[in-house]
C-alpha cells in the first residue's frame, strides 16, 4: 500500500512539473520592427535613439539642467520649512516627468504587422490570420519609424518615439508632469525675487533683486517659454481625450459625419488614459525558451 501511495505522489509531481513546463513562454521582441529595434534581452522595443529626428536627449538635458540649477539656487534659499517642501514636490515632479518619458520611450506605440494587397495594392492589417483595413485600427504609417501603428497619434521627437494606442497615455502623463514641473519651478522663482525683495517693494527694488538673484530670473524667463509651449499642447491633448479622438484624426478631419469612437467625456478620457494595455502584437515567444529544464525532473 505505502509502494502503491509513493508511486502516485511521484507520478503527480511528475505531471505538475510537465504541466509546468507547458506553461506559455514570456513574450519577447526578437526582431526589429522598422526603426523599433528590441534591447534588454528584447523586453523592450525602441526607436533608434541617433537619428536625426529623435530628441529623448535634448528633453533630459531640457528638464534635469534647469531642475538641479532650481534646486541649488531657488529651492534651498527659501526657510525651513518651505525648502523642504519645495526640495520634495520638485523631486517628486522631477521623478514623475522622467518616469513617464522613459515610459513613453521604452513602450512599444501598438506596431501593426501589414502586408500589400495582391489585387490592389493597398497594405492591409494582418492579425490573426486575417486581413483588416487600416481604418479597422485607426491605423497610420510613421514615417520616421517605418512602421504602421494603431491608433496613431503622431511622432514626438521629445520623447524619441511614436505615439499610439499602448503608450499614449505615457505621453499625456509626460506632458502633465512638465507642466506642473514648470508652473512649480517659475512660480517658486518668482516668489523668491518677491521674498528678497527690499522695502517699499517698488518695481525697482525688484530689478534690484532680479540682478542680485539672476539663476533664478533666468529661470522665470525659461519656464514663461516653455509654458506658452507645453500648455496649449496639454490643453489639446486633454480636449482630444475628452473626444476620444487622435491628433492625426483631428488634423485631418476624419470624424466630419460623427466619431464612432465618442462614448462620452468619463468613458472616453477612461479609454484613452485608463484601460487596460493590450499585449503587443509583434512580441514572440522564443523558439528555444523553456521555463522549466526537463533535466530536472526525477525519474
Amino acid at each position: 500500500v505505502h509502494g502503491t501511495f509513493f508511486v502516485l505522489e511521484t507520478m503527480n509531481h511528475k505531471a505538475e512539473q510537465r504541466a509546468h513546463l507547458r506553461k506559455p513562454p514570456r513574450l519577447l521582441y526578437i526582431r526589429n520592427q522598422g526603426n523599433h529595434v528590441p534591447i534588454c534581452g528584447g523586453r523592450c522595443l525602441v526607436p533608434l535613439v541617433g537619428r536625426s529626428d529623435n530628441s529623448v536627449w535634448l528633453t533630459l538635458i531640457l528638464t534635469v539642467g534647469p531642475s538641479i540649477t532650481w534646486f541649488y539656487f531657488v529651492a534651498r534659499l527659501f526657510v525651513f520649512p518651505a525648502s523642504v517642501i519645495l526640495f520634495c514636490c520638485g523631486a517628486f515632479v522631477l521623478l514623475n516627468v522622467l518616469v513617464w518619458l522613459t515610459a513613453a520611450f521604452l513602450t512599444e506605440p501598438g506596431i501593426l504587422i501589414t502586408e500589400p494587397s495582391t489585387e490592389d495594392g493597398l497594405f492591409y492589417v494582418v492579425h490573426d490570420e486575417r486581413k483588416f483595413d487600416l481604418k479597422d485600427f485607426r491605423a497610420k504609417f510613421c514615417r520616421e519609424t517605418n512602421n504602421c501603428v494603431e491608433s496613431f497619434d503622431h511622432f514626438c521627437p521629445w520623447i524619441g518615439n511614436a505615439v499610439g494606442k499602448r503608450n499614449y497615455r505615457f505621453f499625456f502623463l509626460f506632458v502633465t508632469s512638465v507642466c506642473c514641473l514648470d508652473l512649480l519651478v517659475g512660480i517658486s522663482s518668482c516668489v523668491l525675487l518677491v521674498v528678497r525683495t527690499s522695502h517699499p517693494r517698488t518695481f525697482n527694488h525688484l530689478l534690484d533683486s532680479a540682478s542680485d538673484h539672476i539663476p533664478a530670473s533666468i529661470l522665470i524667463v525659461y519656464c514663461v517659454f516653455i509654458g506658452l509651449l507645453i500648455s496649449p499642447l496639454f490643453g489639446y491633448h486633454i480636449w482630444l481625450s475628452a473626444k476620444n479622438i487622435t491628433t492625426n484624426e483631428s488634423l485631418k478631419n476624419v470624424h466630419v459625419d460623427g466619431n464612432p469612437y465618442d462614448k462620452g467625456i468619463c468613458r472616453n478620457c477612461y479609454s484613452m488614459l485608463c484601460s487596460r494595455i493590450r499585449p503587443s502584437f509583434v512580441a514572440e515567444a522564443p523558439p528555444s525558451e523553456e521555463v522549466l529544464d526537463s533535466s530536472t525532473i526525477q525519474a
